[in-house]
Parts: structure tokens; C-alpha cells; sequence
């Protein structure tokens, strides 16, 4: 049995030819080895079929730039547990997922199964990217604006009147909350070099005071545990159950038990 060598331009070697067979070839009939030919992924990948060839067989004189992965990551059709992978392969720190603009299809596949809890998927950067039935009734804004355009931190720090419909007391934690999630989603995005967090923030620290007062205050959150009030439940609050894709940042929140708002 052949296992290859066992330094790391081997198992580069071995990874890449592993996923190019998998893939079907452009034109089978005349292809005699499985998958994509090495010149295909070369050409799409932007590389030299040389330098593609000498990494398949664990020969290159140097590893491939980030660049170049994304781009064979790309050509191979990796998904994101199998590009961080390669990365590591090469010598450096898999780049942090980034979040996606549409929905995990994990996270629907749960939110379609739950029927008569409200919930929704949100993204790192708080569009809510779908939501059920049961949670348009108690997030009539969402429905309002549209999926996508809904944001949770845009409504939050924005409207003052909706802060105004949370209990006092609890209004500044809650805020420091909310901004130490999107602390946590910037770092992740400008490890992976998205700009687009940076540039949510910055139209969030024009927009609202309370939302510079919450980053001031350098809190981190992980996003997980939170209790969000709801006009539309008699001032009640909900605990909200967030499940997150480590794929793409994203959360599938499921809102249940009504708890009695001095808790």
C-alpha cells in the first residue's frame, strides 16, 4: 500500500491530488486518470501547470502564497473545514470563516423543524438571513424591513425608541453585550482580510452614541447566552438558545420560556 511521504510537501501533494480526482473532468472520454486534469486546476487556479505539478508530487521549491490557496481551494471546491485544512498544509494559521450573506443550509435544515418556536438565522454581523412564522409575530420589524436588510444591531443601536422599550436597568449591559458580539465578528473577518465588519462599525460609531458608548467599554461576547425583552409579549423577556455554524459564523437563535422581566 502506497501512503505517501510524510513531510508536509507530501501531504500537500497527496490532499491536492486527492480532491482534484474527485472532481469529474471537463471532457471524460478523454481523460484516462480520474477527475480534472492538473492542467485544469492550474489554468483556473491561475498558476503555472509546473508549479501545480510540483506540488501534487511534494517537489515545489516553496509553498504556494494564501493567494494561491484560496484560489486552489476555490478551483477544487473546497468548503471551509476542507480550505482551512489546506492552509495548515502549507505552514500557516487557517484564516477564521467569514460570514456568508445566505443562510447555512444546516441551520435552515433546523429552523424548518421548528414549527412553533420562533426562531431565526443571523449573521455574524446581525442580518437576520431567515426567520419562521412564529418569530414574525413577535419581530413584526423584520418582516417590515425584509430579510437580508433586517439588522438586530442596526435596530438596536439606532432607534432609540426600541431601547426605550427595554427595562432601564438593563439597557447599558445589554448594549456592551451586543457590541462585544460584533468585537468578536470584526476580528474574526479582518483574520480572514474582510473589511466589511470594519465598515459596519464605522457607520455604527456615526450613527449612534450608545453604540460608541457600548465599544468603548471593550466587552467581548460570544453571543450564546442572552435574554432579549419583547414589547409584543406584554414587556415579557425571551431566553433565546443560539446554536452557531463554525462553518460561517452564523447563528440559528430559537426563542422560548418566557421569564418574568425582574430576573
Amino acid at each position: 500500500m502506497r501512503t505517501g511521504g510524510s513531510g508536509r510537501a507530501d501531504q500537500l501533494g497527496t490532499f491536492l491530488r486527492a480532491y482534484r480526482e474527485r472532481l469529474p473532468g471537463t471532457v471524460r472520454t478523454q481523460i484516462r486518470t480520474p477527475g480534472l486534469r492538473r492542467e485544469d486546476v492550474a489554468v483556473a487556479s491561475n498558476i503555472s501547470v509546473d508549479y501545480y505539478t510540483r506540488l501534487e508530487q511534494g517537489r515545489a521549491a516553496s509553498m504556494p502564497s494564501a493567494g494561491v490557496v484560496d484560489s486552489l481551494a476555490q478551483t477544487l471546491e473546497l468548503n471551509e473545514t476542507e480550505r482551512a485544512h489546506l492552509h495548515r498544509l502549507t505552514g500557516r494559521a487557517a484564516p477564521e470563516p467569514t460570514g456568508s450573506e445566505d443562510a447555512s443550509s444546516a441551520l435552515l435544515f433546523f429552523l424548518e423543524r421548528l414549527e412553533d418556536t420562533p426562531a431565526q438565522v443571523m449573521s455574524d454581523l446581525g442580518a437576520v438571513l431567515a426567520q419562521n412564522d412564529a418569530a414574525d409575530a413577535i419581530f413584526p420589524w423584520v418582516v417590515e424591513h425584509g430579510l437580508q436588510r433586517a439588522n438586530v444591531y442596526e435596530h438596536w443601536f439606532c432607534h432609540e425608541e426600541v431601547r426605550a422599550e427595554f427595562p432601564e436597568g438593563h439597557r447599558a449591559a445589554y448594549s456592551e453585550a451586543q457590541a462585544g458580539e460584533l468585537r468578536v465578528a470584526i476580528a474574526r473577518r479582518q483574520l480572514a482580510g474582510d473589511a466589511r465588519g470594519r465598515r459596519f462599525v464605522e457607520d455604527l460609531f456615526e450613527r449612534s452614541s450608545e453604540f460608541r458608548r457600548a465599544w468603548d467599554a471593550q466587552q467581548v461576547h460570544d453571543g450564546r447566552d442572552k435574554r432579549i425583552w419583547i414589547p409584543a409579549t406584554s414587556g415579557s423577556a425571551l431566553e433565546a438558545h443560539v446554536t452557531v455554524d463554525e462553518h460561517t459564523s452564523q447563528r440559528l437563535i430559537a426563542f422560548e420560556g418566557l421569564a418574568d422581566e425582574s430576573r
